[in-house]
């Protein structure tokens, strides 16, 4: 009888060990599935899986990806910036389709109508290029997944190792991200890596005309030659740049440097977006040339002030400040040179101005020097009032000889 019941304890326990372990198996879970071994210069698909899908109404995923190596290709070049597809396993409605190349990070977001669906499959697939050799890496950074029941499901985390093999480097044109005050000048060089034999190119750039407003472009030093600007009037913010070399240049350099003014409001953010891109290197009859893209941002951040002039004067609100400030804004920023000087103004002027704020005296004496700038600066900005001094001072001294 003891035998009996030790049989039916062990039955009952091995059944409850194995109900759980067949409830683990069946809980949702992610995958990256990649290539352990790519060369460099070659494109290759990457899968997000998902396994034990029961009733998957959303996901909500972010990806990280080595951006040093790796280049996300453009699923939908008739959308604005860069888009990952969607898997064929999850073709739901997209809210978030969002590919960040400066910083090497992917989000997704979708969803789809009742009732769901269940089993294993692909919900995302991004194309990657290879741009050189090293270890890269795609991992999955955060993911959220809902059922029918909007209860939200948090599978493990997962990442893979991707081997780039090959020393031969994949041209790259990149922007990168920056940042400048509102209402002032913000120069954007268009960059050029690991370039072989090229002697011409020409590329489209789109970005939210009622941000920015595109003042010139400007020839780079990486590659002598013609440029030509196109810009149409019907899209405001779209341009098209193309440049004719009188050689062939290789390494890496500044193709162009974009000049804009920032009219956005301050916290905006602008993408500025390259398409139709097109290279040739100086081959009889010349060959296209393969490149990576790397688009670029500008963040439009609050006025900044003159360091030195606002110590002084106790505030950049005052006058004096604001009319440097206008000045500055008005006609340094408006030029090469200019915005040199200015440049070298901010690197050294902040602990200047530090010092100055500390001390009553130095504050004083600091406002009898830049009066006379205050007053030049004025005359400048109002040449009209210059003509009146003008006049008036001659005036004045005829009267005072007769």
């Amino acid at each position: 009888m003891k035998l009996i019941l030790k049989l039916i304890l062990l039955i009952i326990l091995l059944l409850f060990n194995y109900s759980e372990s067949v409830s683990a198996a069946e809980e949702p879970s992610l995958r990256i599935d990649a290539p352990e071994e790519v060369s460099a210069g070659s494109s290759f698909e990457v899968k997000v899986l998902v396994n034990n899908a029961a009733a998957l109404e959303g996901i909500d995923i972010a990806v990280t990806f080595t951006q040093a190596l790796l280049a996300v290709i453009d699923a939908d070049a008739a959308l604005d910036g860069t888009q990952i597809a969607a898997g064929s396993f999850f073709e739901g409605l997209q809210a978030i389709n969002r590919v960040d190349s400066c910083n090497g990070s992917i989000r997704l977001v979708a969803a789809q109508g009742d009732p769901g669906v269940s089993g294993n499959g692909a919900i995302a697939v991004i194309n990657f290029r290879a741009l050189k050799s090293g270890m890269g890496n795609v991992a999955l950074a955060s993911a959220g997944l809902a059922d029918k029941d909007l209860q939200r499901i948090t599978p493990a985390l997962s990442s893979r190792a991707i081997k780039i093999c090959d020393d031969s480097e994949l041209p790259m044109v990149s922007i990168g991200q920056y940042s400048g005050a509102r209402n002032s000048l913000l120069e954007v060089p268009v960059m050029i890596s690991a370039a072989k034999s090229m002697a011409a190119y020409e590329f489209t750039l789109t970005f939210d005309a009622a941000l920015l407003e595109l003042k010139t472009v400007e020839k780079g030093d990486f590659l002598p030659g013609d440029l030509t600007v196109n810009r149409d009037e019907a899209v405001p913010g779209q341009v098209a740049v193309a440049m004719t070399g009188s050689g062939s240049a290789d390494g890496d350099g500044v193709l162009c440097r974009l000049i804009f003014r920032l009219k956005g409001e301050e916290g905006s953010e602008v993408a500025l977006n390259l398409s139709d891109l097109a290279f040739k290197n100086a081959a009889q009859p010349p060959e296209t040339i393969e490149c990576a893209v790397s688009h670029g941002r500008i963040e439009i951040t609050p006025m900044d002030e003159c360091f030195i002039a606002t110590a002084a004067y106790g505030s950049k609100y005052t006058a004096s400040v604001t009319l440097l400030r206008c000045f500055r804004d008005r006609y340094l920023l408006d030029n090469t040179i200019g915005r040199m000087l200015v440049a070298f103004y901010y690197r050294i002027s902040p602990p200047v101005a530090a010092h100055i704020a500390q001390s009553s005296f130095l504050r004083l004496l600091t406002r009898i020097l830049l009066a006379p700038v205050v007053v030049l600066v004025y005359v400048l900005m109002h040449p009209l009032w210059g003509w009146g001094l003008l006049l008036g001072g001659c005036l004045i001294r005829v009267w005072v000889r007769s």
